[in-house]
């Protein structure tokens, strides 16, 4: 996936990871300084850590409740997609130019639905 493609022009802070290990150490040291993620993208067939791993220990272990997309090349039906699937993703997409477009569809609305809620929170408090 072209990172730029999908990032770049959403102005988000991009933190990438090597791997599912790396991806989870990261999440745990954000956690540990006080800061969470917004969301998070996660490919589903990485090394040391599986996505579909990784989902459930941001889930279940930590408790993450934001949004979590699913990238993945597996085709459809297979069982490695649908144990990713049921991991707890909140979306899964493939790794094509539609599964790209939708996957950037879906972070402008969430990172919008956040500005908005966060405008939302300061005209109550102002």
């Amino acid at each position: 996936m072209r990172r730029t493609q999908v990032f770049n022009p959403l102005g988000v802070e991009l933190v990438q990871a090597e791997d599912g290990v790396d991806a989870l150490e990261r999440f745990r040291e954000r956690l540990a300084a006080g800061g969470t993620f917004d969301a998070v993208v996660v490919d589903n067939q990485m090394p040391r850590l599986g996505g579909a791993e990784l989902v459930r220990v941001l889930r279940a272990e930590l408790g993450f409740a934001g949004l979590i997309v699913g990238l993945t090349g597996d085709v459809s039906g297979c069982e490695d997609r649908r144990r990713f699937e049921e991991s707890g993703l909140d979306g899964c997409y493939d790794k094509h130019q539609e599964g790209l477009a939708r996957l950037t569809q879906l972070l402008v609305e969430h990172r919008d639905s956040l500005q908005g809620a966060g405008e939302q929170a300061q005209a109550q408090a102002g």
